[in-house]
């Protein structure tokens, strides 16, 4: 699984789905450990990532869709809710075409400041510059 979260950017993440849903299924049926659920947020985010610079809007929406769906019933960290915030006010703003941050890149951008993650905020500027030069 680390393999394929460090990877996702170089794959065609449509051809990935499948093993996405395997380890997600898997995970709701109880066949990974408890400790393996940090790595499975980091497989999610990148994947996010990946489908939003790809501009691969049903994977994209699919992945959100797993990735909030899969938070409810973990205890996930705060850098993978932030990150899924950060990402879903990406594809909102894509969604409704507009050219200012919406409040969940805002608030996204405010945790990371009130955690003193300077790197995230760095993280965060990437992927807006990557992403505006992209669309």
């Amino acid at each position: 699984m680390r393999l394929l979260t460090w990877t996702l950017n170089l794959l065609d993440i449509k051809q990935i789905k499948p093993y996405i849903t395997h380890i997600m299924r898997c995970n709701q049926l109880k066949k990974i450990s408890n400790c393996v659920s940090i790595g499975i947020g980091q497989m999610l985010i990148s994947a996010l990532s990946s489908s939003i610079i790809g501009q691969e809007r049903q994977m994209t929406s699919y992945l959100l869709t797993i990735a909030e769906s899969w938070q409810i019933h973990q205890s996930v960290n705060f850098n993978f809710k932030t990150w899924l915030l950060f990402l879903t006010g990406i594809v909102e703003n894509r969604v409704q075409h507009q050219g200012k941050q919406n409040e969940k890149i805002k608030h996204a951008y405010r945790i990371a400041a009130y955690l003193h993650s300077d790197s995230t905020i760095g993280l965060f500027d990437r992927f807006l510059k990557s992403t505006s030069s992209g669309s």
